[in-house]
């Protein structure tokens, strides 16, 4: 069960080239340090999905896992659901999502920018942009309630991570085994929520990262017991 990446690989010049080189060429989410550790993944959260090259790598390196992938831009499910009709061999162990995640169930307003990123409007403090489109939301807690236990829960949601981990329960959470996430930092952000958000994180699990408190970048963690 082994996708075709070469297929799958962006022409150059596309704007899902950096998310194609982060997620499968630089591994940004340490799935080769999860191999190594000799566990069994089955259940894998996917908040961010993308257009795919996640959740699609993730069941090629796991063969018992099932990849739950959320992804609320239209254009984004687009491209996920053209590249898993690539990998037929992987496609009934992802399961795609169409909608976001926030702090409440409801709608919000989406910005759609370049290589296929999008981010809520008053989600970042980054500007809004004139192409906009409202999309389901659930919170995480509804997420997490489906399962017993989540073996991975990747999170890359462009600085929405502040206000869904502001309302997950720590019950919930704990549910969460490994965590991979990108943690974003913009202008026009309380730092609060930063602190506040970091040592929520740190009560459940082990963590590492590979930024400062006042820039953007990876965090790893590993549930605490």
């Amino acid at each position: 069960m082994f996708a075709d990446w070469n297929l799958l690989k962006p022409p150059p010049g596309s704007p899902h080239e950096l998310v194609y080189n982060e997620t499968v060429n630089c591994d940004e989410y340490r799935l080769t340090d999860l191999v190594a550790t000799g566990e069994q993944i089955r259940t894998v959260i996917d908040l961010g999905g993308n257009v795919g090259f996640f959740a699609i790598k993730v069941a090629e390196t796991f063969p018992d896992a099932h990849v739950h992938s959320f992804e609320p831009d239209p254009a984004n499910i687009a491209q996920f659901e053209r590249h898993l009709a690539l990998c037929p061999s992987l496609v009934e162990r992802v399961i795609l999502h169409r909608g976001g995640v926030w702090s409440e169930t409801g709608t919000v307003v989406l910005n759609s920018g370049l290589a296929g990123v999008s981010w809520v409007e008053d989600g970042d403090g980054r500007p809004a942009q004139p192409e906009q489109t409202e999309i389901p939301v659930m919170p995480l807690d509804d997420i997490l309630a489906e399962f017993d236990e989540v073996d991975l829960l990747k999170v890359d949601i462009e600085g929405a991570e502040y206000a869904v981990f502001d309302s997950v329960s720590p019950s919930q959470l704990a549910k969460v085994r490994h965590l991979a996430m990108e943690v974003h930092w913009w202008d026009g952000q309380d730092p609060d929520d930063q602190v506040r958000f970091l040592e929520f994180i740190e009560g459940i699990f082990h963590i590492e990262t590979t930024f400062g408190l006042w820039s953007s970048g990876m965090l790893y963690g590993a549930r605490r017991g």
